[in-house]
């Protein structure tokens, strides 16, 4: 398997290097380990089930990535269903493999992948206003841009294997969700995904380092400094109800913090649901 980018962009219709940014993909990557094994799909039913079946039968070195052009079944959290129209978005899964990392840490998995995407985002798009909504849908100019979804093998209270999956419109104009948009959509940039992936591999494995060396701190700080509507009020979901919150933040377990008539409340993520409204 190459360890090199293809320099091959899928252009959408009605888009020309005159109508916006065309932004190609960078030939060499600049990491150690994440990335450098790329496995790269036309068409598959979902990245992460892909990478779960690899891991059962063959020898994946950390840090490998599987993209595709296409996915007929992408899953994102809360059971939904992720929709891509192909060669339009990057859809991709990495393969970590923590080994000592407890199940007590879980969310820093988590935490570490937005990041990554987050801070890709920015140097893709520098004038873009980025953010995480918790636990870790990605939020461009106040729209779901992107998705994660984590899948971990757990051995002995450790996790053996994280399968982290990605999904990212970057291209893609139109969407049935009204409060989905594209990197095309908010930036007027067309940009071939090998170039996004290439800036997210970086930054996962700057994070993913961090946390082998037990950075927890500098991980949650930098998670709740890119938290979205973190000093705004908020609808939050939870039990049926919905309520009005303000001061969010996020404490090292995962749970989200937050003030609620006069008090303050947690909740983790099967609990609660912060509305896009």
């Amino acid at each position: 398997m190459s360890n090199n980018l293809a320099n091959v962009i899928f252009l959408p219709p009605n888009v020309t290097s005159k109508s916006h940014l065309i932004i190609k993909a960078i030939k060499r990557m600049n990491t150690l380990f994440i990335g450098q094994n790329k496995i790269t799909l036309q068409t598959i039913d979902s990245t992460n089930n892909y990478a779960a079946k690899l891991i059962k039968v063959s020898y994946v070195p950390d840090g490998t990535v599987i993209m595709a052009q296409n996915q007929t079944e992408g899953r994102g959290q809360r059971s939904n269903v992720w929709h891509s129209e192909p060669h339009m978005n990057l859809l991709c899964s990495f393969i970590l493999q923590p080994k000592t990392l407890g199940t007590d840490k879980s969310f820093y998995m988590s935490a570490v992948s937005a990041l990554a995407v987050k801070e890709a985002i920015d140097v893709a798009s520098p004038k873009a206003d980025v953010k995480i909504k918790w636990p870790n849908d990605i939020i461009l100019n106040d729209k779901k841009v992107g998705g994660i979804l984590i899948e971990n093998s757990v051995v002995k209270g450790l996790i053996k294997f994280g399968i982290i999956g990605m999904g990212v419109n970057i291209n893609q104009n139109e969407f049935s969700f009204s409060r989905a948009t594209s990197i095309r959509n908010e930036t007027n940039k067309v940009m071939d995904s090998d170039f996004l992936l290439k800036i997210i591999s970086e930054k996962l494995e700057k994070w993913y380092l961090i946390l082998l060396r037990e950075g927890y701190n500098e991980i949650i700080t930098a998670y709740n400094e890119a938290l979205w509507r973190r000093d705004s009020e908020n609808k939050i979901e939870m039990g049926g109800k919905s309520l009005i919150a303000s001061s969010l933040s996020v404490r090292e377990d995962g749970t989200i913090s937050f003030s609620h008539n006069g008090s303050v409340q947690t909740a983790c993520f099967s609990e609660a649901k912060i509305s896009y409204e």
